[in-house]
């Protein structure tokens, strides 16, 4: 057989030399500017200087941007003020790399970008899907009792919580516990088949 060039690729090109682990949100530094809007920083000609590490960084804010600043390496952010229903703005970051308003950037080799931008992951994308189910379910029973888990029967309605709500969260809860008994039984099946 004949490997030429066009099969095959010089050293370390392949996926088996590559960190291809799926990097998680809480793994990277974020900068919010919800956070930022709460602690007075988004006002123009605001500078703050935060000590990480070696280097200081510093945010110099305008009304239409954020430039951060770390050592020589200088980035401009956009921001986008959005207004409200009942009046005032709301802030959002522009992404750098995409068009996107985030709220939300993470730093990935030293730059600024949204979520996506830098191909990051949360938990729960990274869960089977059955486990996923599984937490989704506990989530929505733990808004009807803190200590509810799904052996358990379904809690009654809290107090200060409206009926509909409590039956539409109801609804979810039975309609997931059904789908989970059955994937687990189908798994159970094709599990003793083998």
């Amino acid at each position: 057989m004949d490997f030429g060039k066009k099969h095959m690729g010089a050293l370390g090109s392949g996926r088996w030399l590559r960190d291809d682990r799926h990097r998680r949100v809480h793994e990277v530094e974020q900068l919010d500017v919800r956070q930022m809007c709460r602690d007075g920083w988004l006002v123009p000609g605001t500078l703050v200087r935060i000590a990480s590490g070696r280097l200081s960084r510093e945010y110099r804010i305008e009304r239409e941007s954020i430039i951060v600043s770390e050592g020589q390496d200088i980035q401009e952010i956009a921001l986008r003020w959005g207004s409200c229903r009942l009046g005032g703005e709301r802030p959002a970051f522009v992404c750098p790399y995409c068009p996107h308003a985030v709220y939300l950037l993470y730093r990935r080799q030293g730059l600024w970008c949204c979520r996506r931008c830098a191909r990051l992951r949360y938990e729960s994308q990274l869960m089977p899907p059955l486990l996923r189910d599984i937490e989704r379910a506990n989530r929505l029973r733990r808004r009807l009792d803190p200590y509810s888990c799904l052996m358990l029967p379904l809690p009654e309605r809290p107090a200060g919580m409206h009926g509909h709500t409590y039956q539409r969260l109801v609804t979810q809860i039975m309609a997931l516990e059904r789908e989970l008994k059955s994937e687990v039984q189908a798994q159970g099946e094709a599990a003793r088949g083998f």
